[in-house]
């Protein structure tokens, strides 16, 4: 029953920063109505982040899509593009979250990469999470092959041994409890 004035006021009483709203999802495969709503719901999203002093926003594509690597591109460089757009004017940056899970669309650092450098704008970066990074199968080396400044977010938790996209997301760990090398990956962050 607040506001975001009285929000960001006991944020800064409480030396919070806000780092990241999670998330937006299933940004892709969406129809011109479906894409315009989300559009829309994201803009007054970008607006309580200026609200708050927060400026990234997580994105995440979508699931269950039944279209190929290239569809899958593409769809989600337009739908980035669409929603870097909106975001822009209130100093928003998104952060694509690839997801090492059967169902998401897009599943590797490798991937999302690519489509982030298709995009081709400041605002839009990648998220990592040191378990779907894992779970996805990718390897820690992976993450040296952004440029600086491209990862804007981490996630990090830890996940059980499994052959990649075979962990179920309630398999989350403390770090250290589980086998990813989350050090590696930090390190190779910093690089």
């Amino acid at each position: 029953g607040g506001s975001l004035e009285e929000l960001k006021k006991t944020f800064v009483r409480c030396g919070v920063v806000p780092a990241c709203i999670n998330s937006i999802e299933s940004i892709s495969f969406n129809n011109k109505r479906g894409m315009r709503v989300l559009t829309e719901m994201s803009e007054y999203l970008f607006y309580c982040c200026r609200a708050i002093g927060c400026d990234c926003v997580e994105v995440i594509g979508s699931f269950k899509v039944e279209g190929t690597q290239e569809e899958i591109h593409a769809e989600t460089v337009r739908a980035l593009l669409q929603l870097s757009d909106a975001a822009k004017p209130y100093g928003v940056k998104l952060a694509l979250e690839y997801m090492g899970v059967p169902a998401s669309s897009v599943k590797t650092f490798k991937q999302a990469l690519a489509i982030v450098n298709e995009v081709g704008r400041d605002n839009v970066g990648i998220l990592l999470d040191t378990w779907h990074h894992y779970a996805g199968g990718c390897g820690t080396d992976e993450i040296l092959m952004a440029d600086k400044g491209q990862i804007f977010m981490v996630h990090t938790s830890d996940c059980p041994e499994h052959a990649p996209f075979e962990a179920l997301r309630p398999e989350s760990f403390m770090p250290g409890d589980g086998v990813a090398d989350i050090g590696g990956m930090l390190s190779n962050l910093k690089k």
